[in-house]
């Protein structure tokens, strides 16, 4: 796994901005523990290796532009368009956009972000760290492993939560999130799927 060129961009969020994002998705999103990492039942994905807390706000299907979905609210496009004009500068195409919330007891498993059924050929992401506050001791790192292997993985990098932190990796780069180390808190991401554009 190549994990070179993994990228974190700190400190290009206002707080201000972060706390409204923060407090927006806490108030105005519909969130279900819904959310199934590396999902492979047939025919509606519904069994994978964990569950957590979250809400698809956009979804692009290519192959059936009826089924699409775009319930992303502007905040959330704004920050969007923020991202693409001063990292991605249009060279990636927006597939999927989830919000995520994991509460203490809910470490993510080892997973990838594009499995083999979906379409998307060169998958990367885009994550945003969106709690307004975060201390150390409550956890939440963000690792990148080895393999999807949950009980014979290694590590081979940890990136501490941070807010308004942003992480831009190759989607198909086995990784997870942990949880809180603390009960009633909610580690929340943003999360933009991509497809690099050739």
């Amino acid at each position: 796994m190549d994990i070179s060129k993994v990228k974190i961009f700190d400190d290009w969020l206002d707080d201000i901005f972060i706390h409204e994002i923060d407090h927006f998705t806490d108030d105005n999103i519909k969130w279900s523990l819904s959310n199934i990492a590396n999902n492979y039942s047939f025919p509606y994905g519904y069994k994978g290796s964990h569950k957590f807390w979250g809400s698809l706000l956009y979804q692009n299907i290519k192959d059936n532009p009826s089924l699409s979905l775009n319930k992303c609210p502007s905040l959330i496009w704004n920050l969007y368009n923020f991202i693409n004009n001063k990292f991605l500068k249009n060279h990636y195409k927006l597939v999927l956009t989830t919000l995520n919330g994991q509460g203490m007891g809910q470490d993510g498993s080892s997973h990838v972000d594009f499995n083999k059924s979906e379409p998307t050929q060169n998958p990367y992401t885009f994550m945003v760290f969106i709690n307004k506050s975060w201390k150390l001791k409550w956890g939440g790192d963000f690792q990148f492993l080895d393999s999807l292997d949950n009980t014979n993985c290694k590590v081979l990098k940890t990136i501490s939560y941070k807010p308004g932190r942003m992480v831009f990796f190759k989607g198909d780069i086995p990784h997870r999130a942990l949880s809180p180390t603390v009960p009633y808190i909610i580690r929340k991401s943003l999360v933009f799927k991509l497809e690099k554009i050739n």
